[in-house]
């Protein structure tokens, strides 16, 4: 992904996130969504930038929700989508999927064109020891929102996995390929965070299994 081609949107400036991954930092750990922007006032932004683009001779209309937090924890993220879609532009979002089992949230990011869903793991001991969600989180709802939400997305569906050193991918891989498998997912990005370079293991065994798979 060149993020050179998008116009980006931080939509969740706290870092509000409903994960402490280990390997990334976060503001606070948090699944309640609320009010961080206007939809008019990112709109605004969005459309400010466009235009400061096409001057130089570059026309940009797609939009990456990549915030310090999770972009699904802000509750007008439905309206901002829907505003920004209807001026013409796309969208994208990166968001970390442990929202999705909310119905308002599978809701909201239904209306993007591609919405990139992070799946680090299949197994709740390993999406509790890597991930370390909040802990009013449960795991199987989360699978089971993974799910609803890939079923009745029509947009293009992207896995992005962090590879990381602490996990048995042996043990590991034949349900998170399975859980991809279900989920119909378009694309798998591989972002390793290992010093032995491990995603090139990975990828060998995911295209090994028919999926389209690019490490990052």
């Amino acid at each position: 992904m060149n993020l050179d081609e998008y116009i980006p949107v931080d939509n969740v400036p706290t870092g509000a996130y409903p994960y402490a991954p280990i390997y990334r930092r976060i503001g606070t750990l948090s699944i309640g969504r609320q009010v961080f922007h206007s939809p008019k006032r990112i709109y605004s932004q969005v459309n400010l930038r466009f235009y400061a683009l096409k001057a130089e001779g570059r026309e940009i209309r797609r939009v990456l929700f990549h915030s310090k937090g999770d972009p699904a924890l802000d509750a007008n993220l439905g309206r901002t989508a829907s505003i920004l879609k209807s001026a013409g532009f796309n969208l994208t979002v990166l968001t970390s999927g442990g929202m999705l089992w909310r119905e308002d949230v599978r809701e909201d990011l239904g209306a993007f064109d591609t919405v990139i869903l992070t799946l680090d793991a299949a197994t709740e001991e390993t999406w509790r020891r890597v991930l370390r969600p909040h802990p009013l989180l449960k795991f199987h709802r989360v699978i089971d929102g993974l799910l609803k939400f890939s079923s009745a997305f029509t947009g293009r569906l992207v896995a992005l996995i962090h590879v990381v050193e602490t996990v048995n991918y042996d043990d590991e891989l034949p349900p998170l390929r399975e859980l991809l498998r279900s989920m119909r997912i378009d694309q798998v990005l591989l972002k390793d965070t290992t010093r032995e370079g491990r995603a090139k293991e990975l990828l060998e065994a995911l295209e090994a299994s028919e999926l389209k798979v690019r490490v990052m």
